[in-house]
């Protein structure tokens, strides 16, 4: 099954450039091949092959290349029928996998639970409906095809051959009979998603693209400057003719398997030589089609589910695979594959598909969520993701996240958003969706500054004067949501607060003061933390930070905490004890592990102890907080005193301008209450550590300490270094337990982001382990998709991806560690642990008057 993986991922997704390349030349050599329907040969397939399988040498490439030639390029074997081979063709290939791995239950095509991750992994790269379609069409074989397979009395309905294209999920479910009891008979939660990356984005974008493909080239530049600012302009004219050239082709598909005539062929070098013509030349013939279709999209689909957005397509690729199966039509196939390696193509710009890390690579992708939706598409996203959600991946709790609202205007068309998701009227099933609001963070934006200053030179002063303006407008919709009625008020729909976007360079004590001030509101609090950083000190560093600063208590949650759990010794050892940081950061770290190593009595080896206080001693003077004075002696400073003005960070700056209004008078004035951490020490710290406030003050306003604090540095850390790191993960892991804070665990995402290389080491396992006696300190972690149409899941996928992970593990001697019962009881007690930290709806009697 691998090796028919590697093939059909390299023949319908890697090799598009090299294959539309080789098509615009001469034929090749091998024309007998390409007539026979095989389309591709060996020389192409083993060249591009070989780039994105190093593991494999040229001998296994062709040796798989000789399995399609001789094996897979035949249709599957059906013994019932003693079916004999018929003539070699590409998609006999898809055909063969997809009966391999799906079967129907129910009306419902599921994947084969052993096959789970052999799935995933590649349709990742060409998505799942081009194999669903694939296996339907095929199990359909022997149907009657008419001429026209959308005729007489059925031309706007949606059902072909007895198939509902809204009927399966846009990631499907397994056949896996416990798990799905256990979601059926569970209340599943999904408490980390964001809103508008929580449906099958690439699909609604491919659609809206496919219905108007004329004057988007603006969106391709866009396109290319998010993945590749240097190339943009030459990505943006090759993605675009691509795309052109699918809209071509598919048009031209539809009306042969309608038997009606075709419009002009068109071919990729023409449509390099003059994109926009035969863009608005394919527009045209696009509205002859719409004219008496559902505007959505000219492939008809005649219902009101929002999966009605995707059900055309759907219809499409069916009914493209009943033409080729019925008709020995090599031109047509040549023209679909054509069709599925352009879309793939586009495809690995808007799904996550490679194999990098960090949340930088993620942000390509996900800043190109909504580019490619027209206006009637884009509206459509919140209310699919919702109705997905409930109706069809079994979440009866289904938190969201979305941007802060900025102004009071911004309520109304909230409102609207919210009403139109309503619509479907989801009560009826027992289900709730909330809202959480989460500020963006930003990366600081540095100045050459080289003296010290006030107001002007504050850290990160712009970003935290956008929180405090928003802060106010959420503190004012509390107030608001308790005039409307209960059962009406979209604005008690937001529940809590969250913190998203890249941790680079952006400190949770930014958002210190905001979340005090609103946690006080009543809203609940959760923060994405220690998910992306240099150094896994630094992530530990932030979720403490996280919880001290912002005021997290029980019943509140961090957003994926993987710096808690990742394996020290596989991390360090993939960057052979190498690890590089801007100075302050190390700075900060190496104080901060001195310190907390104390404070957790967690033990430090004496060559860990002096690289620690060696780097400190160096960094301070590096930087610039330990200056000569006039007569050249160095103004020492003590590491407890630095220790401290750390502890300072929490407090709001003095020098963060009020800009209060009249109106806003009382507000701002709660406002201030929130500007500092109210304990005992840091008191003791503001009166008479006078060294420790002007560190703080160094750190917050003086430009040159700024300059040279962001100076990226490398280190060499000792083996005891990552023995340190260990003892204070686990020390960590016992206070956020005691603390009762939730941990939003989201595989897919952190295997994508994060530094998971398997689903078997994800931190999960560490966190709460299966075998509740392994761990005296289990924290509460529940499972989530974070950004479902970015890395293509869904909430029972995440949990099956677990469950089959925990199946496959075995000792040395090959025996499996796990039974089937203690795996099933692990997963059930995860999404238990969902309900109980959901966030409750807001109650006057939380809120302040």
């Amino acid at each position: 099954m691998d090796l028919i993986r590697i093939f059909i991922d390299t023949a319908f997704s890697k090799i598009a450039d090299r294959f539309f390349a080789v098509s615009d030349c001469e034929e090749s050599s091998d024309t007998q091949i390409k007539e026979n329907g095989m389309i591709i040969d060996e020389p192409l397939f083993v060249d591009e092959c070989r780039c994105h399988h190093p593991e494999l040498s040229d001998d296994q490439i062709r040796m798989i290349f000789g399995l399609f030639r001789d094996e897979w390029s035949f249709p599957p074997e059906d013994l019932s029928n003693n079916q004999t081979k018929g003539l070699p063709d590409i998609f006999n290939v898809i055909f063969r996998f997809s009966q391999e791995v799906l079967r129907i239950k129910n009306k419902e095509p599921f994947i084969i639970f052993r096959h789970l991750l052999r799935w995933r992994e590649l349709t990742l790269d060409i998505g799942e409906d081009t194999l669903v379609a694939a296996y339907l069409a095929y199990l359909n074989r022997n149907l009657p095809l008419s001429n026209t397979i959308v005729n007489e009395n059925i031309e706007r309905k949606l059902h072909l051959d007895g198939i509902d294209f809204c009927g399966w999920p846009t990631v499907l479910h397994n056949d896996n009979p416990h798990l799905n009891y256990i979601f059926k008979n569970n209340r599943m939660c999904d408490l980390h998603s964001h809103l508008y990356a929580s449906t099958d984005n690439f699909t609604i974008s491919w659609v809206s693209l496919m219905n108007k493909i004329d004057r988007r080239k603006k969106n391709f530049i866009r396109l290319g400057n998010v993945h590749d600012e240097k190339r943009a302009e030459h990505i943006a004219n090759s993605i675009y003719s691509y795309v052109i050239l699918a809209c071509s082709i598919r048009i031209n598909l539809w009306r042969l398997v309608e038997g009606r005539e075709l419009c002009p062929i068109i071919n990729l070098q023409q449509i390099q030589s003059s994109s926009e013509f035969y863009a608005t030349r394919l527009q045209t013939e696009i509205i002859k089609e719409k004219a008496a279709c559902d505007p959505l999209d000219y492939i008809p689909a005649d219902i009101s589910s929002p999966m009605r957005v995707i059900a055309g397509e759907r219809k499409f690729l069916y009914a493209v695979y009943r033409y080729i199966l019925g008709h020995d039509d090599t031109y047509a196939a040549k023209m679909f594959y054509q069709y599925l390696l352009a879309k793939n193509k586009f495809r690995s710009f808007m799904v996550q598909v490679d194999s990098n890390r960090g949340f930088s690579n993620f942000k390509r992708y996900q800043d190109l969520k909504l580019t490619f939706m027209m206006p009637e598409y884009r509206a459509l996203v919140g209310n699919l993701a919702v109705w997905e959600a409930i109706k069809m991946n079994h979440t009866d709790i289904f938190e969201t996240r979305i941007a802060p609202i900025d102004g009071l205007k911004s309520i109304k068309s909230f409102r609207n958003s919210c009403t139109k998701i309503d619509s479907e009227q989801y009560k009826e099933f027992g289900t709730e969706w909330s809202l959480l609001v989460h500020f963006l963070k930003h990366p600081e934006n540095y100045k050459e500054f080289e003296t010290p200053g006030p107001t002007e030179f504050l850290r990160d002063k712009a970003l935290r004067e956008k929180i405090h303006r928003q802060s106010i407008v959420l503190r004012q919709i509390v107030k608001m949501s308790e005039w409307e009625k209960a059962e009406n008020s979209y604005l008690s729909r937001i529940k809590g607060i969250d913190a998203a976007s890249s941790e680079i360079g952006c400190r949770p004590e930014i958002f210190a003061q905001a979340f005090r001030f609103l946690k006080a509101s009543g809203y609940y609090a959760t923060f994405h933390v220690g998910e992306d950083f240099y150094d896994i000190a630094d992530g530990l560093r932030a979720i403490d930070e996280a919880i001290t600063f912002l005021g997290l208590e029980a019943g509140d949650r961090l957003g994926h905490a993987l710096a808690l759990g990742i394996d020290p010794d596989d991390f360090y050892d993939e960057r052979h004890n190498y690890i590089a940081l801007p100075a302050q950061w190390m700075l900060d770290n190496v104080v901060w592990l001195y310190f907390s190593s104390r404070k957790y009595n967690t033990p430090i080896e004496p060559s860990t102890e002096d690289f620690l206080l060696r780097t400190f001693r160096d960094l301070v003077r590096r930087i610039g907080y330990e200056t000569i004075d006039g007569d050249g002696l160095i103004g020492k400073i003590e590491i407890i005193d630095y220790y401290q003005s750390m502890l300072l960070r929490g407090d709001a700056p003095k020098t963060l301008d009020d800009k209060r209004t009249d109106n806003q008078w009382m507000v701002n004035s709660e406002w201030q209450f929130y500007e500092k951490q109210q304990s005992e020490e840091l008191r003791e710290i503001r009166i008479w550590n006078k060294q420790a406030q002007t560190l703080h003050y160094d750190y917050m306003s003086n430009g040159k300490i700024m300059t040279n604090g962001r100076k990226i540095k490398s280190f060499v850390v000792p083996m005891g270094y990552r023995k340190l790191i260990r003892h204070m993960q686990d020390q960590m892991m016992k206070f956020v337990s005691k603390m009762q804070l939730g941990i939003e665990c989201c595989p897919s995402s952190n295997y994508k982001i994060g530094y998971c290389k398997r689903y078997d080491r994800h931190p999960i396992f560490r966190f709460m382990p299966v075998r509740g006696y392994d761990m005296q300190y289990p924290l509460a972690v529940t499972v989530n998709t974070d950004d479902l149409g970015i890395f293509s899941t869904s909430l029972p996928n995440e949990y099956s991806l677990l469950a089959l992970a925990l199946l496959k593990i075995t000792d040395s001697e090959g025996n499996h560690i796990y039974s089937t019962q203690e795996v099933y009881d692990w997963i059930e007690r995860i999404i238990k642990n969902g309900e109980k930290f959901a966030f409750k709806r807001l109650s006057s009697a939380t809120l302040i008057s």
